[in-house]
């Protein structure tokens, strides 16, 4: 029946689609870093690097970079043929007659055939490189580079993917096929017996092998259509039949992979096989693009080049995507007892997907906004279909509709032909179909609920937690985990009544009669904690996390993933359905499959190798061992793993052997470990890898590390260090000792000076108070008392009196103002006057630049020479007696100089006259002042310089003495 004033829209006519699946690929292209869209070979080497010839040159793939390869003496940009000889040096040719091979990371020309000028096949056997050009197949020593033989008369057919299994190669001469194990050419052998016919040879050929028959594409150059043949065991040539459109196209490569043979031409890839001599198609690939070759790699991932439209590689041939209508996404799937699926789409669409024939077809109902589930209900045939804000039952036996009330229902379980658990918004509940009306079971917000298999129990995620709702008496009991609240989102269960519920941030809880039983997290297997959707399975359940698609088989706790190295696009998956072996799942990017018993993959891990090493910052040469001064020891391992998407799916770990036991892994994301510093010894950093999902570890590699302490942190150092130390304490401390031994005698010579110096003033003040001068001075006293002087006497007595207490005085100190000096010699000197009864006359002159008051010299220093003057120069003469006193100051020496002048009878008449005197007499005044001298000039800087020179006329007589006394200024 129609019904109206709906906002959706029913359409009585049904649209059918067949739609088209193939191996999920992931097509690589510039964006993606590939150099180049036009490719023409592919090939990987014995390391696990991919070699891509392209128009624009040689390419090596290590699953990050593109190097490219090239030659300064190459012609042209592109390379052909790509090959591998024994050595496992890659080998390719050019359209210029130029062939190359790689070596020690070069691109090496070997020899260049100028008479080449078009692209031509080769083929590398023996240490020979066989070459088929211009008619002629030539064959070229690789060691000399010298031409062996030349067979004329040859066919340029296509012998690229024959030998397989066979040690040799094959030709086509005069329409024959040769086969030969002789590099020289000489003992060869047709395969076949009759030539082919005319009709037959009119176009080139292609040869291939497949279930060990020799097979070969002739195209016809009058028709342009292909045919097949093969070489039979009885040696005749046998037509195979072609579908319609193989015979029309361009057939670029033929390969067996497995049974099947996969034909690649510029529509695409055929996978056929061959029965009752007919060429049977099962599946196409690629049927937009120019394909030129095929490879399936070491870990089985199948590399596919084309010509105009990059790279396409396809992971996991058991990972299948059903195209759509406009590529749609999905957002809900449900199946049903047919093997069929329904499916919702994010255009709002509803879909029926059949299993059997491929065939699509759209519902005759469409929404307005999102829709939410989808539920089958095999009792009644109805299809419960719930969208935002409508909801709408389908019956396709009936080819009836009907509105519901039902509106964003987080969770769909059949409970009987009429009823249905509901999960909702604000609580859990039955609805009734027949009385679009809801049956209230607990009135809390609801994420998920199932129906155990009595249909007695409904276990439902909650906001306040995950338990179960007696159906019957509507009574609710909370499940716990170790007395802990379990909260989840999704939920289901197996068919044994084990009941899953997807956490939140815990994985995976399995419970057995309301008690936790199995826990699957990330540390245990799970991609992921973030689950998004669980779908059960017979005993396992399929896991869709944000990290990937897994089975958790429960009964033997094995965990299977398939994620995006299986070339899943998106893991925002939002549904799963189980048809027996058949996995379909839902995404933003449309709708899969795969055979959950082909799906899992071994995949293996090559061997990592370095890439780089640098010290301090600085790129070094790689090498198996390194010597490291310890203040260089900054080093950098740079690593890598070839294969296709190994930097998204391979754990590396490290060990610094010889520092740590440890393994410890690398930062996901990371090619590289550094070291800032290392310790002074030998060590060796070890270094493997595995696959994410894979257990067992590649044998690490190593390099070993050797290294030195500084010079200034070595033994010798040290000991070298305490020695000098130890020198150096007793150096200083001898030193000091020296130096205390020398300050103490110093200070013992000092002292002896001084006590010397006070014994040489004691003897100055003996001179100056000898009994000759007291008596002398006593006895004119004397006579000016008994001449009635008194004035006089009192006067003298006086005079007498202060010289003889400035004596006592000045023997107190070491030094005197020159004032005071002057003013002692002058009162000394006036007593000597009056004694001489005035027949003596002296006079002192003072430099008036000489401050008096702040020079200082030797106490009682200058009277015994004053003395002298009057005692040995002028007692003996008879008149005119005169001394004169000179203070002079020199500025330039800084000197103060004292000069005492007599005119007395000089040194040697005063000599003559003292050795006739008693040898008894001892003479003071000249003894004890040369000792002071001495005593002055060793024991203070300033130094005391004595000159006494005669005074001599024109005559050359002597007319007096003069005493000359320099010392340096002191202030």
């Amino acid at each position: 029946m129609k019904l109206s004033g709906l906002q959706y829209l029913f359409l009585f006519l049904v649209t059918w689609f067949v739609t088209a699946q193939q191996p999920v690929s992931i097509h690589l292209t510039e964006k993606d870093g590939l150099p180049d869209i036009e490719f023409y070979d592919i090939l990987e080497d014995q390391e696990g690097f991919i070699w891509l010839a392209a128009d624009k040159g040689l390419y090596r793939y290590d699953g990050k970079h593109y190097k490219l390869f090239t030659n300064p003496v190459k012609r042209g940009r592109s390379l052909f043929g790509l090959t591998l000889d024994a050595k496992g040096r890659l080998w390719c040719n050019n359209l210029s007659g130029q062939f190359f091979y790689v070596e020690d990371d070069e691109l090496k020309l070997f020899k260049d055939f100028k008479d080449i000028n078009t692209l031509v096949d080769f083929y590398i056997y023996n240490n020979h490189l066989l070459i088929s050009a211009n008619n002629n197949l030539v064959s070229v020593n690789l060691d000399t580079k010298t031409v062996i033989n030349t067979i004329n008369e040859l066919y340029e057919d296509h012998f690229n993917h024959l030998n397989a299994l066979k040690e040799g190669f094959y030709f086509n001469k005069n329409n024959l096929i040769y086969f030969t194990e002789d590099t020289a050419l000489k003992n060869v052998q047709p395969i076949h017996k009759y030539p082919f016919e005319t009709a037959q040879q009119s176009g080139s050929k292609k040869f291939f092998e497949y279930n060990n028959h020799v097979f070969f594409f002739n195209e016809l150059i009058s028709s342009k259509r292909n045919t097949l043949f093969y070489i039979t065991n009885n040696k005749d040539l046998q037509e195979v039949q072609l579908p319609e459109i193989l015979s029309s196209l361009i057939v670029v490569n033929a390969y067996q992979v497995k049974d099947k043979l996969w034909v690649l031409t510029n529509r695409g890839i055929f996978i056929t096989e061959i029965k009752n001599n007919n060429l049977i198609i099962s599946e196409r690939y690629f049927k937009n693009s120019y394909t030129t070759d095929l490879i399936i790699d070491s870990n089985t991932n199948f590399w596919v080049t084309t010509l105009k439209d990059g790279v396409f590689v396809m992971p996991n041939l058991a990972l299948k995507k059903i195209v759509l209508p406009n590529n749609v996404g999905v957002t809900a799937i449900e199946k049903t007892d047919h093997e069929d699926l329904y499916l919702a789409t994010l255009d709002f669409n509803i879909f029926n997907y059949s299993k059997t024939d491929n065939g699509i077809k759209q519902l005759d109902v469409s929404f307005r906004n999102n829709i939410y589930g989808i539920c089958y209900n095999s009792l009644s045939n109805d299809l419960l279909m719930v969208a935002t804000t409508e909801s709408v039952f389908h019956n396709s036996k009936e080819e009836l509709t009907k509105k519901s009330k039902l509106i964003v229902t987080k969770s769909i379980s059949v409970y009987d032909e009429d009823q249905y658990l509901v999960s909702l918004p604000h609580a859990l509940s039955m609805y009734s179909k027949k009385g679009d009306s809801l049956s209230l079971l607990r009135l809390v917000r609801s994420y998920g609920s199932v129906l155990n298999t009595n249909k007695t129990k409904a276990y439902c995620n909650f906001i306040d937690g995950f338990g179960v709702v007696d159906l019957k008496t509507k009574a609710y009991k909370k499940i716990t985990y170790n007395d802990s609240t379990v909260y989840g989102a999704k939920i289901a269960i197996t068919k044994d009544d084990i009941v899953w519920v997807a956490t939140y941030n815990k994985g995976l809880f399995g419970f057995v009669n309301d008690t936790l039983k199995y826990q699957l997290d990330a540390n245990n297997g799970l991609a992921s904690n973030v689950i998004n959707v669980i779908t059960p399975d017979e005993k396992s359940i399929w896991i869709a996390t944000d990290k990937g698609l897994q089975n958790y088989n429960y009964d033997n706790q094995k965990v299977i993933t398939v994620n995006k190295e299986d070339g899943i696009d998106s893991y925002n998956i939002n549904s799963i359905v189980v048809q027996d072996d058949d996995i379909f799942f839902g995404s933003n990017m449309g709708l899969y499959k795969f055979n959950s018993k082909s799906i899992n993959k071994t995949r293996k891990t090559l061997q990592p190798y370095f890439t780089s090493v640098s010290i301090l910052e600085k790129d070094t040469i790689i090498k198996t061992n390194y010597e490291l001064e310890q203040t260089e020891s900054e080093i950098r391992f740079g690593f890598n793993v070839n294969g296709f998407q190994s930097n998204e799916f391979v754990n590396y770990e490290y060990k610094l052997e010889g520092y740590s036991d440890n393994w410890i892994a690398v930062e996901e994301g990371l090619d590289f470990v550094k070291f800032n510093t290392l310790p002074a010894g030998k060590f060796t950093f070890h270094l493997r890898a595995k696959n994410t999902f894979q257990k067992e570890y590649t044998q690490p590699i190593s390099v070993v590390l050797k290294v030195r302490l500084p010079f200034y942190k070595t033994w010798w150092f040290y000991t070298s260090l305490l020695i000098i130390s130890i020198t150096v304490v007793w150096w200083y401390f001898s030193r000091k000792t020296a130096r205390l031994n020398a300050a103490q005698q110093q200070a013992l010579e000092k002292a002896k000076i001084n006590q010397q110096l006070v014994f040489s003033q004691l003897e100055n003040l003996r001179s100056q108070m000898n009994p000759h001068f007291i008596f002398n001075a006593l006895n004119s006293i004397q006579d000016y008392i008994i001449l009635n002087e008194k004035k006089l006497a009192r006067e003298y007595l006086v005079k007498f009196s202060r010289l003889i207490r400035t004596y006592l005085e000045h023997s107190q100190s070491n030094e005197v103002s020159l004032k005071e000096e002057i003013k002692a010699l002058s009162l000394y000197l006036d007593l000597e006057k009056e004694r001489f009864d005035d027949d003596f006359n002296f006079k002192i002159t003072v430099d008036k630049s000489l401050n008096l008051e702040t020079i200082f010299l030797p106490s009682l220093f200058i009277q015994p020479y004053v003395e002298n003057a009057l005692k040995h120069g002028l007692l003996h003469k008879k008149d005119n007696k005169r001394v004169q006193l000179n203070f002079i100051k020199d500025d330039v020496q800084n000197l103060l100089i004292c000069e005492i002048i007599d005119n007395g009878i000089g040194r040697e008449a005063s000599e003559n006259i003292k050795s006739q005197r008693s040898k008894l007499h001892k003479s003071f005044a000249t003894s004890a002042n040369q000792k002071r001298i001495d005593l002055l000039n060793r024991s203070q800087d300033k130094k005391v310089v004595l000159k006494v020179e005669d005074i001599v006329n024109e005559k050359g007589e002597v007319q007096g003495t003069k005493v000359i006394i320099k010392m340096t200024l002191t202030y």
